[in-house]
């Protein structure tokens, strides 16, 4: 098949010189009858019998010779390919010059006594023309394969510059997952430990809580997305084991449209969310806090927030590498400029909202 393919671009390219042969043969027919129709040398038939006559000799002679000859030729060491190229085409054009010459001999388009000076002048023409075609032809291919050779080397660099970007990428996230998977642990962990010598019972209870809880959050992070139901069960799961830690000190509530439910979403967004809540609004105060989680779509948008009646911060006052720093980098590597995180004051408490683009959730 590749073979036949050759074949039919071989013989498109042969039909297009020969189009392109005839074409200028005749449009030179025209134009040398026009500048001798004073003189009433030939006819018009005659000058295009002359000019196709002179178009077939010398487009077979170089159309089939010096291909097949330059191929071969060059590569002998310099300056040899080029004298061995020379002598070629001196050659190709006596004996092409001479047929053509002893055919309008023939045809009575040429008398003996001017054969003689019309074959050096035509040889030394004709030489002189295919001469300057054929350094054309070296110099077209020559700049052509500098081109293709700057644009696979321009091709290799970007495709490596790609690989090596998400390579980075994919360390910095996984970095960041890592960072983020131990805390949530921790954290929990640290729950289980403040019940053990209180309620055994109870903590055993969470301890199976945990080991759920763990499996759940680590097939989640084993994928790029999971559905938005998959990680609100995530949280009400670490809600839960919290709830038996802090009891009627942490009051939550979840507000979520069901058609929104399958929307596909990043993993461990919403826990870092809920996570810092009771960091900073239920654990440090005796009376505990209360906090709201809630989804929605807002225009191209969808945003996923966590409300809770703290004592409030700003996004300026989110240390490094903790929770919400996290999320941030995470999402930023995500997403990029499409997804962002906001912290402001709502009705007396603070929402830590996440932004993501529609497209793509779906």
């Amino acid at each position: 098949m590749e073979r036949l393919n050759r074949l039919k671009l071989y013989d498109t390219r042969w039909l297009h010189i020969v189009c392109v042969n005839i074409a200028i043969a005749l449009a030179l027919a025209f134009v040398f009858w026009i500048v001798q129709s004073k003189a009433s040398q030939h006819s018009l038939s005659a000058e295009i019998i002359s000019s196709l006559l002179h178009a077939a000799i010398y487009g077979l002679f170089f159309g089939f010779s010096m291909p097949y000859l330059s191929a071969r030729l060059v590569t002998l060491s310099a300056p040899w390919n080029w004298a061995a190229i020379t002598a070629s085409l001196m050659l190709i054009t006596v004996l092409a010059t001479g047929l053509v010459e002893l055919c309008l001999l023939g045809l009575g388009y040429l008398n003996a006594e001017s054969f003689g000076r019309e074959y050096f002048f035509k040889s030394f023409t004709v030489f002189f023309i295919a001469l300057v075609i054929g350094l054309s032809i070296h110099l077209y291919e020559n700049y052509r394969k500098r081109i293709e050779a700057w644009n696979l080397q321009l091709r290799t660099h970007e495709l490596e510059k790609e690989r090596v970007l998400k390579l980075a990428t994919e360390a910095r996230l996984a970095s960041l997952e890592a960072k983020l998977h131990p805390h949530f642990l921790f954290n929990t962990l640290n729950s289980i430990s403040a019940l053990v010598s209180e309620d055994p019972l109870l903590a055993d209870k969470m301890v199976q809580q945990l080991s759920s809880l763990l499996r759940a959050s680590l097939d989640a992070c084993e994928r790029s997305r999971t559905s938005l139901a998959g990680e609100i069960k995530l949280v009400k799961d670490y809600l839960e084991i919290e709830k038996v830690r802090f009891r009627e000190r942490l009051k939550y509530s979840i507000e979520v449209e069901p058609e929104i439910l399958s929307l596909q979403i990043p993993p461990m967004i919403l826990q870092p969310l809920v996570e810092n809540s009771i960091k900073h609004a239920v654990s440090p105060r005796p009376e505990g806090g209360e906090i709201k989680i809630y989804a929605r779509l807002k225009l191209k948008e969808f945003v996923l927030a966590v409300w809770d009646d703290g004592p409030g911060f700003t996004a300026e006052m989110i240390p490094g590498g903790h929770g919400l720093d996290n999320l941030q980098s995470r999402l930023a590597v995500l997403s990029g400029e499409h997804a962002s995180l906001s912290v402001n004051s709502q009705d007396g408490g603070t929402v830590v909202e996440v932004s993501l683009p529609l497209n793509g959730l779906q």
